[in-house]
């Protein structure tokens, strides 16, 4: 089990890197070529990455806050039945 972590940590890596260098690349590198270059049929149009990189985000965040409420509700029910035990009848 150990070892099947170990490999999708180092995919998710491998898959954030490259993304990463990807974007670089994309919005930094390709506005000082011409126009012309070949390396500008390797891209869509940078509206369109801008586009992916806010609605990506927003999923990411969304859900992170989402499970952060998830985990917080089920912190705050058990908090309260340690605190409050069912009285003895």
């Amino acid at each position: 089990m150990i070892g099947n972590d170990r490999l999708v940590g180092v995919l998710l890596v491998i898959l954030g890197t490259t993304t990463m260098l990807y974007f670089t690349v994309w919005f930094l590198l390709l506005p000082f070529f011409d126009p012309e270059h070949r390396i500008h049929d390797l891209f869509p149009s940078v509206q369109l990455g801008l586009v992916l990189a806010v609605s990506s985000g927003t999923l990411f965040f969304g859900s992170l806050g989402e499970q952060l409420c998830e985990t917080l509700e089920v912190m705050s029910g058990s908090t309260i039945k340690t605190i409050y035990p069912k009285p003895f009848n």
